[in-house]
């Protein structure tokens, strides 16, 4: 039976858990109202670090630990909440989600079954880009990073135990090591690895295992004002989702450790962390964690414009859910003294496993889920496959983003240059040319637009040259191949007027002034070469989502049929071709497709006319070189 000391402390640390969901969800529900709740995450690291060290610790000296007992446990406590939210996941995207959608979340599926999702989410989108909205079971990322620690964890503690090294040492020295390999990917500017790797966020869990080992009785009442005014100025000194954990976050960290730390009976423990309502609330905290994105995610792909009106309703849904499991579900499973429960549940969570591969490897094929006609006529309309080739490499030597050859190499007659708003024209034109008898080739690199003369500014030069990109260099290599090389009649140039900020071109009469003077000289200088220069410009721009778009259950939404962005650069569009008339041919895309009737991402066809937020589908990228060929004919 728990003494009444440990009842008062069960109930501040489940009070404390109840903070870290609560900031979670404010965060997730309110993003700008609470942009520092994802420290809500920490908080439950270091209270995982402590829970377990102390468990551990505590029945290795009492000679009582046995590590199929402990995992044993483990499985209990989380497999039957895990298995019921991914299966509800799961069958809610099965009925709902296009069958690309539904690959993915299978694919999500897997990772978050199998407790490496945060290795998965690693390699794709950041958590805080806006691409986490799209995906159901991200939030999954931070059970994959407890769960590789409680794989590791009680290992190293059964080997400090067995050969009696000093655990207090042996536990800093880790951290040390998890908080530096943090720093460095920090510091070097790789954020996404920081985040998601398991060793550099275990020090958060390791610092809550140290203060098992730690009594400060002298301070330990006003531990817990110091620990919860520290917790509250995390809150507005961190800002900046995008650079965490790095350093800041040792102030949440350090932060839940001295709550913790702190007399469970002062009176900040007393009623503000073991208030009724946050206990109740770190009671069911597992599961409030595991519904509350998956509702979010699919409410705003089923109804997008009115997710802003919901979000209460939503949390109270969250709450309603996550009690439903825990009362019905987890607690009856986890306390069960049916001995084979824990096989079965491993059995259940590889054979969902199982169907989540098997429907990733089928592209979301499975049971004959239904293939809506807008998805399947568009799938391969997005599958970019005209980035570049091996043959146009070897022929060009050039070591170019874009390197694409159409047709026959050895009487090459058009030449598209510029960034990628010049690349995703080169399949329309091609389509267009008898490429028997002539070619085409591609040559550029991304946000270059091949345009002598323009430097890259500070704001877009450091990165690129991150890449081994040099834009001003290979400008002048393509140039050079271009006059010295090959027998081009046409250079077609194109770039995406909004990106001109960063050549050092500012987005006014002065700016546009100094661009066309630029590309006057280029096209002279191709004219002098009997070569005729096609400007383009005016790539439309769309806030819609192409993936979910292609969805049944949005492509008819106004979401997907917001009309194309443009107003921004009509007045430079319009300026621009003023100064270049009776220079060069222009040509402004956004005009044309205006006359065509096409003002959002779906044609009369609907064939998608791109396939990202600015750049053309196959079947845009047609729409477009059938008039440029008439231009350069």
């Amino acid at each position: 039976m728990l003494s009444v000391s440990s009842i008062q402390h069960k109930l501040k640390i489940d009070g404390l858990r109840g903070v870290a969901i609560l900031f979670v969800l404010i965060f997730h529900f309110f993003p700008e109202k609470f942009p520092a709740g994802f420290i809500g995450v920490d908080i439950f690291f270091v209270i995982s670090g402590f829970f377990m060290t102390k468990i551990i610790f505590t029945d290795l000296d009492q000679h009582d630990f046995q590590l199929v007992n402990f995992y044993h446990r483990r499985i209990k406590r989380l497999i039957p909440s895990i298995l019921t939210v991914v299966t509800l996941t799961f069958l809610v995207g099965y009925f709902f989600l296009g069958s690309h959608a539904f690959t993915e979340l299978s694919k999500e599926s897997l990772g978050s079954l199998f407790f490496y999702s945060n290795i998965l989410f690693l390699k794709e989108a950041g958590y805080f880009d806006q691409h986490s909205l799209y995906k159901p079971l991200l939030h999954f990322w931070s059970l994959g990073i407890e769960e590789q620690f409680y794989f590791i964890w009680p290992l190293l503690l059964i080997w400090i135990f067995k050969n009696k090294v000093n655990r207090l040492y042996f536990l800093i020295i880790i951290i040390t090591f998890s908080f530096s390999l943090n720093l460095f990917y920090f510091l070097s500017g790789n954020y996404n690895i920081d985040f998601y790797l398991p060793f550099t966020r275990f020090w958060e869990l390791g610092i809550g295992a140290v203060i098992t080992l730690v009594n400060i009785k002298p301070l330990k009442i006003s531990l817990s004002y110091f620990g919860t005014l520290l917790l509250i100025l995390s809150l507005f000194i961190i800002k900046d989702s995008s650079q965490y954990p790095g350093y800041i976050a040792l102030i949440p960290v350090f932060a839940t450790s001295l709550i913790i730390l702190a007399d469970d009976y002062s009176i900040i423990s007393t009623y503000l962390y073991s208030n009724r309502f946050l206990v109740w609330t770190g009671k069911i905290s597992f599961n409030l964690y595991l519904v509350h994105w998956p509702i979010i995610v699919f409410f705003f792909l089923f109804n997008a414009e009115v997710i802003k009106h919901l979000r209460f309703p939503l949390l109270v849904l969250s709450y309603l859910l996550a009690s439903l499991i825990h009362y019905f579900i987890e607690n009856p499973l986890r306390y069960s003294t049916y001995k084979p429960l824990a096989p079965l549940l491993i059995f259940a969570n590889i054979a969902l496993g199982l169907l989540a591969g098997f429907s990733y490897m089928n592209h979301g094929q499975i049971f004959n889920k239904p293939v809506s006609l807008i998805e399947e006529k568009n799938i391969q309309q997005i599958t970019w496959n005209d980035t570049s080739d091996d043959l146009c490499k070897k022929f060009t030597s050039l070591n170019t983003t874009f390197c694409k050859i159409y047709g026959n190499k050895n009487n090459i007659t058009v030449a598209i240059i510029g960034d990628s708003t010049a690349n995703h024209l080169g399949p329309g034109i091609a389509k267009y040319m008898d490429l028997n008898k002539e070619g085409l080739i591609n040559l550029g690199d991304g946000t270059c637009p091949i345009i002598l003369g323009l430097k890259e500014n500070s704001g877009w030069g450091g990165p690129r040259s991150k890449e081994g990109k040099n834009c001003v260099q290979d400008t002048s290599l393509i140039i050079n191949y271009l006059l010295s090389t090959l027998q081009i009649k046409t250079v077609i140039l194109g770039f995406w007027l909004h990106e001109m900020d960063f050549w050092g071109v500012n987005k006014d009469e002065v700016g546009v002034a100094r661009l066309s003077t630029l590309i006057i000289n280029e096209a002279n200088l191709f004219h002098r070469h009997n070569i005729k220069t096609v400007v383009t410009f005016g790539s439309p721009y769309t806030n819609a989502d192409i993936i979910i778009c292609m969805r049944p259950t949005m492509s008819e939404t106004s979401f997907c049929k917001n009309k194309f962005y443009l107003i921004y650069e009509d007045n430079l569009f319009n300026s621009l071709q003023r100064k270049l008339e009776n220079q060069v041919i222009t040509f402004n895309q956004a005009q044309y497709l205006e006359k065509l009737n096409i003002n959002y991402i779906y044609d009369s066809s609907d064939l998608l006319i791109l396939r990202d937020d600015h750049h053309y589908s196959y079947h845009g990228s047609a729409l477009i070189g059938e008039k440029l060929i008439q231009l350069i004919k």
